[in-house]
């Protein structure tokens, strides 16, 4: 029976990817400009299959009990030598695999990875945006945080985030206006729901909301929960794949609240011990309410320092008129 929601949580996040490339595909076979309601109306399938894929795939693993762990251990032996007499004698304990940092950042989707018990991790970065559909705006933000502790080993965590304070600069017709504060925080958690075995992928839930806090014209100040469900396959020799299936209760200013599916993936190769990139499709749908959805590519690259001090930066594109043209950042990862 687990197999068989096992299969079914697959399809569901194979529907969904393919429901995201003909939305991309009419996204950019149409006029972008066009606001006709059947292309409003098409923005919803995406957001309908992560929300099945998300229902699906909870309360099929939920209370499974199976997977290996990634935790590394020591342990005694014992066996015969020979020589010039026999006898036994304890084998020497495996040397343990040192402390390696693993982070979220720099890409959208979160990873399935969860921080060693009984160590913070904490990711911090800029990201400069730019939007010229209409008015041309440049915001920037920093510190982003994220701050990661885990109470139980490859299990479970505990998560607190803010995309710090915001600098926005906007252009439109020969005059300027700026606004800047902070922007919310966010409390979460991680729960890994199953390892990677076989075509099963490693599972992951995730689980989030904004605190209402933040600066007037910057944040919502309000509170908008949001579910991952984060799936990833180590594909061996350097390669790797990860993707979320998430949803959002969220906000448009003047408009009030939607529901928003967010989804993406996201390939990894690992040139060395030190140095990664990425490539990663992401997209939001509706971008806002009662609007179409937008679509991202960005690519990254993150660099060791030391085993537990990493350094990113990412680039990317939107795709269509309701995604921002052009955004890039960077950042440095410690595990403490």
């Amino acid at each position: 029976m687990t197999d068989l929601f096992a299969f079914v949580l697959v399809f569901a996040g194979l529907c969904s990817q393919i429901w995201l490339i003909r939305e991309l595909l009419r996204e950019v076979m149409h006029d972008p400009q066009s606001d006709h309601p059947k292309q409003r109306s098409a923005s919803r399938y995406p957001a309908l299959a992560v929300i099945a894929g998300l229902a699906i795939a909870i309360p099929a693993h939920a209370d499974d009990p199976t997977g290996t762990g990634t935790g590394t251990g020591t342990g005694t032996g014992t066996g015969t030598g020979t020589g010039t007499g026999t006898g036994t004698g304890t084998t020497a304990p495996p040397a343990e695999k040192p402390l390696v940092i693993s982070t979220d950042r720099p890409s959208f989707d979160d990873t399935a990875g969860i921080v060693p018990k009984g160590h913070l991790q904490l990711e911090t970065g800029y990201t400069f945006t730019l939007n010229n559909h209409g008015a041309d705006t440049q915001t920037n933000n920093a510190p982003e945080i994220l701050a990661r502790y885990t109470l139980v080993e490859d299990r479970f965590e505990l998560r607190l985030s803010t995309s710090g304070y915001v600098w926005s600069r906007t252009d439109s017709g020969g005059q300027s206006s700026t606004a800047e504060g902070f922007s919310d925080a966010m409390v979460g958690f991680k729960l890994k729901i199953t390892d990677q075995e076989g075509w099963m992928p490693r599972l992951v839930l995730e689980g989030a909301t904004t605190v209402g806090a933040g600066s007037d014209g910057i944040s919502n100040q309000d509170v908008e929960p949001i579910g991952k469900l984060i799936w990833q396959y180590d594909l061996g020799k350097g390669w790797g794949v990860y993707g979320n299936f998430n949803v959002a209760y969220a906000t448009t200013p003047g408009s009030g609240r939607f529901v928003q599916g967010q989804a993406g993936v996201c390939v990894t190769y690992a040139a060395s011990d030190k140095l990664s990139f990425y490539g990663e499709f992401f997209t939001f749908a509706p971008n806002a309410k009662g609007t179409s959805p937008a679509y991202y590519l960005d690519t990254g690259a993150a660099y060791l320092l030391t085993d537990r001090v990493q350094l990113d930066a990412r680039v990317g594109f939107g795709i269509g008129r309701q995604s921002n043209n052009f955004f890039t950042g960077a950042g440095i990862s410690f595990l403490f």
